[in-house]
């Protein structure tokens, strides 16, 4: 092969490896589904507690992540920790603030019993340290969300001892 035959078949591979990396294409966004930002029947307990820790890591100076955890709790949730002017200030207290624009998360195995499921989520916080979350949810029976899946409690508790899967995140 000349040089200039082989400078064309090196460029001509790196055109077809590193091009398509470096740009993103229409087909791929077309492929991504947006995370939910209300309740929806079609959600398992794990999309939904997924759902709010992305609306809680992209909080923004209007809240509207926090905003979209207060559509995610169940009626009996809201009763105690609403209006949502109220559950601002909590998501934001000590105990819960490494929610809040948190750098990333692992959601545990979810446990489900009937109309029940509880997970332990570890939250790294924006300055990179961990917390840990057990969330709670139900299958509401009736109601505007009947069917959905929402969530009842969100409790800070200690790291686990014996959670090998949580001690490697």
């Amino acid at each position: 092969m000349s040089g200039s035959l082989v400078t064309l078949s090196v460029l001509a591979v790196l055109f077809v490896l590193v091009l398509p990396a470096s740009i993103a294409l229409p087909a791929d966004k077309a492929t991504t589904r947006p995370t939910p930002r209300e309740p929806d029947p079609a959600l398992a307990p794990e999309q939904v507690i997924r759902a709010v820790l992305d609306a809680l890591k992209h909080n923004d100076e209007h809240d509207d992540g926090i905003r979209t955890t207060f559509k995610f709790a169940s009626p009996a949730n809201q009763a105690v920790t609403g209006p949502v002017e109220r559950f601002i200030p909590m998501v934001k207290s000590p105990a819960y603030r490494a929610l809040v624009n948190h750098k990333g998360a692992k959601v545990g195995k979810v446990e489900r019993k009937g109309d029940q499921a509880a997970a332990l989520v570890l939250v790294i916080d924006s300055n990179g340290d961990g917390a840990y979350y057990v969330w709670h949810l139900s299958r509401q029976k009736d109601g505007a969300h009947k069917d959905c899946w929402m969530t009842d409690g969100v409790a800070p508790v200690q790291p686990p001892a014996d959670d090998d899967d949580f001690q490697k995140a």
